[in-house]
């Protein structure tokens, strides 16, 4: 199958046909039995075989014409069944075939036979480009930012720290509008264990000004050591300042932190963000990196120093979203 995508020329002269192909290739052909197996595995194998595909076949063929939405404004991901996915509005919609209008304006005809799933993109058009939202846009490297996860969405992290030995797994769920819950373990630290929870709830919710509240409650080896705080978030998805306070409270001795952080987006799949901490009445870590937006994966990478200590420490983060334009 050959969708067309129709470019008009300048001046509104006779229009051009860029061919795009979309190919799904024949399933590949079961495996063979070899001529020295038992009669009884090879009807064993053919039932099982017949089972597994009778049983999956209802689900193929809900998926190869489904219900397309009316032509608008609105940005979809369609998926084709040989795995392309393309990002586009729905210009035009029959029985046989649909016609979108992709980000850079060209438009693509698909026969709608080779569309298997679609739902809205999470995103925007920059330049003739599309731009993922972030998925990991409740934090910066480490601290809390105002936004919150929506219900249902969720992400896992792991994280490693050099010279200090640090890693270990942190993740999130939305369990209702506003409020997100945290747990994470480390899997190697220098001494001692342990593992921490941490619920959050968003307060305020406004384009450009979010606030949440929360706490971390860390069960180590020691005793238990708490953080509550509260955080800010200024500006928009791509441009942003966050600050906040919390107060840590461990062994019967509390100690304010003061955070703020930034971040920038320079690409559809670059952030650049900074992340800082100042322990009050001294002390703290400053940092700085970047972070790669590859769908529901983000890859994250930073350089710190204390500022009263050793420099410099290596921060490399990976996450893996669920939930988040998948």
């Amino acid at each position: 199958m050959q969708p067309t995508n129709h470019r008009r020329g300048a001046g509104g002269g006779r229009a051009t046909h860029i061919t795009r192909s979309f190919t799904c290739g024949p399933r590949p052909p079961a495996p063979t039995l070899e001529g020295s197996r038992s009669i009884l595995r090879r009807l064993f194998v053919s039932v099982s075989v017949f089972a597994a595909a009778a049983l999956a076949a209802p689900g193929v063929q809900a998926q190869t014409v489904p219900d397309l939405p009316a032509p608008g404004d609105s940005l979809y991901e369609i998926r084709l069944v040989d795995g392309t996915r393309i990002v586009g509005r729905i210009a035009q919609v029959d029985q046989a075939r649909a016609i979108l209008t992709l980000p850079d304006g060209d438009r693509l005809h698909i026969d709608r036979t080779q569309v298997r799933q679609v739902r809205p993109a999470r995103g925007r058009i920059v330049n003739g480009q599309f731009w993922r939202d972030d998925p990991g846009r409740t934090r910066l490297f480490f601290a809390a930012t105002g936004r919150s996860l929506d219900p249902g969405e969720s992400y896992i992290n792991a994280h490693f720290v050099t010279r200090i030995g640090v890693a270990g797994a942190i993740g999130e769920l939305g369990i209702a509008p506003r409020l997100t819950i945290g747990a994470g373990v480390p899997f190697l630290v220098p001494e001692g264990g342990g593992f921490y929870f941490a619920p959050k709830v968003q307060v305020i919710r406004q384009s450009e000004l979010q606030v949440a509240l929360g706490a971390l409650v860390f069960f180590i080896d020691d005793g238990p050591l708490t953080v509550a705080y509260g955080v800010g978030t200024f500006g928009d998805a791509d441009r942003a300042l966050s600050a906040g306070l919390s107060v840590v409270d461990w062994d019967g001795s509390s100690r304010t932190t003061a955070t703020v952080g930034g971040e920038i987006r320079v690409h559809r799949a670059l952030k650049l963000m900074t992340e800082n901490h100042l322990l009050l009445p001294r002390g703290g870590i400053v940092s700085g990196g970047a972070r790669v937006i590859g769908g529901p994966l983000v890859a994250e990478v930073a350089a710190a120093a204390l500022l009263e200590g050793d420099c410099c420490l290596l921060l490399v983060n990976l996450s893996l979203s669920h939930g988040f334009g998948r």
